[in-house]
């Protein structure tokens, strides 16, 4: 719940919720406090609709969402059902924006190719666990050669991106699932 203010001074709220269910007590004091405070300053509310979790974001629940949102009494300035100056408003509608921020990391050696499974993934996890070591994810991929990781790449087998940071974690950017998410720990 973030005001923005724009270059105009006028204030900008956002309500960006993740259509994967019903909406429930907290999604509602969110949107209600983001409009109350957005109607009281004469600025502009935003509905996001962040379905970037493609395996349970379902159209229904957006399309609830919007009716439950309608049912408070509440109405934004700018969303997916009425547009605005600064679209998209669904998180999904920008994957072509993160695939070419997440190609270039990947091109500048600041993210590398990820073809590990998830089983895999899961097994390190576990292993970890009972070496009562924290889930870090432990870079496997990292030390690919970038022409080996390009060809897997090309060849279309699952893709994620892990970020290099100093001293730091993977980051993952998941552009085969078009989303992004960090999941630096399992």
């Amino acid at each position: 719940m973030s005001p923005q203010s724009s270059s105009t001074g006028k204030v900008r709220v956002r309500f960006a919720p993740s259509p994967t269910g019903q909406v429930h007590v907290g999604n509602a004091r969110t949107a209600l406090f983001n409009w109350l405070f957005a109607r009281q300053q004469g600025g502009t509310m935003v509905l996001r609709i962040e379905d970037t979790d493609v395996e349970r974001s379902e159209s229904r629940y957006e399309r609830q969402l919007l009716e439950d949102l309608k049912w408070l009494g509440l109405d934004w300035d700018e969303g997916p059902d009425v547009g605005g100056p600064f679209p998209p408003y669904r998180q999904s509608d920008k994957l072509a924006v993160y695939l070419e921020h997440a190609e270039r990391l990947v091109a500048e050696g600041k993210a590398y190719y990820c073809f590990c499974t998830p089983e895999e993934l899961e097994h390190g996890r576990e292993q970890a666990m009972k070496e009562h070591r924290p889930p870090i994810y432990p870079g496997t991929c990292r030390k690919l050669d970038p022409a080996e990781a390009r060809r897997r790449k090309d060849s279309e087998i699952p893709a994620p991106s892990g970020c290099t940071f100093p001293s730091a974690p993977s980051v993952f950017m998941t552009w085969c699932a078009a989303r992004l998410s960090s999941p630096t720990r399992w």
